[in-house]
């Protein structure tokens, strides 16, 4: 028997010619059965419900992955981040407190001078950051602590720790004023040596001129107590300028004309000058013999 020959149709369905009549009816069988059958194969509209449900708890784990991984980068080797660095520092300061606990027990107590200074210590840290988000001095934030807790009653030294602070508050402005001397610029201190006199000397003596007869006419201060306020107001302080300056310097500001050794320099022999001035003016007042030796 001969293959019979096919053709298909653009619907796909094939349809066979013959020229025999008995074959008619088998071509047409053949053609129900493949209707029939493509009929059952179509698909049912697909339901988009599963796969938005299976994204959504991909697109969740992602977030809660993201969450954890700025959270802690690398478990092994974490590294630093603001997150680690405030838990790493309270861990510390609660290791800390608790051996200073076991050893001094009542000056480490919630009333106790320790525990104020470590208090006082990390509430000032804290404001001074929030004034540097402020785009303020960090110094700031730390001198608004000091005073209200001073005014409310919560820092109060007493016996030996009077002394402690006073050797802490010198140790802090050696350590300020030995970063200043680490960042001078040997070079340009040369070349800038007279400005530097100068920019020292003339305003602290000028602003302690102005004070003397400001508070003499107007708030009847005599002569030497008025010399005195100007010598204690026109002294720069140093934790305010050198930080500040030294900023400046690590970004690259000024350093051709050499600006941050210039006021480096000239802040620290002002606050030598407005010292020494200070000294000599209140030995003088409180004297009593002749001023010439005084001096």
């Amino acid at each position: 028997m001969k293959q019979l020959p096919v053709k298909l149709r653009i619907d796909g369905v094939p349809r066979v010619t013959c020229r025999h009549p008995w074959s008619q009816g088998l071509v047409q069988d053949i053609q129900v059965n493949e209707a029939s059958t493509n009929e059952e194969t179509k698909l049912e509209p697909y339901d988009n419900t599963i796969e938005d449900n299976v994204q959504n708890e991909a697109g969740n784990r992602n977030k809660r992955k993201t969450l954890i991984n700025r959270l802690l980068p690398s478990a092994v080797c974490p590294q630093q981040s603001l997150p680690l660095y405030l838990f790493t520092a309270a861990i510390l300061l609660l290791l800390l407190w608790g051996v200073l606990y076991t050893l001094f027990k009542d000056l480490v107590a919630p009333r106790g001078p320790l525990f104020q200074m470590l208090f006082l210590f990390i509430l000032a840290y804290l404001a001074g950051q929030f004034t540097s988000l402020c785009r303020l001095p960090p110094l700031l934030g730390m001198l608004v602590t000091g005073i209200a807790l001073r005014n409310v009653g919560f820092f109060h030294m007493t016996g030996i720790f009077v002394d402690l602070v006073s050797t802490l508050r010198n140790t802090a402005m050696v350590v300020i004023l030995i970063k200043a001397g680490l960042g001078l610029d040997a070079g340009a201190l040369r070349r800038l040596s007279l400005i530097v006199v100068r920019l020292a000397f003339i305003p602290c003596l000028a602003e302690a001129a102005t004070v003397c007869l400001v508070s003499h006419f107007l708030l009847g201060y005599s002569w030497l107590w008025g010399l005195l306020l100007g010598f204690i107001l026109g002294a720069v302080s140093p934790a305010v300028v050198v930080p500040s300056l030294l900023t400046l310097k690590e970004k690259g500001y000024g350093e051709d004309k050499g600006i941050s050794t210039l006021v480096v320099a000239a802040s620290s022999i002002d606050d030598i000058a407005a010292i020494s001035g200070f000294g000599i003016v209140l030995s003088v007042i409180f004297s009593q013999g002749k001023i010439v030796n005084d001096i």
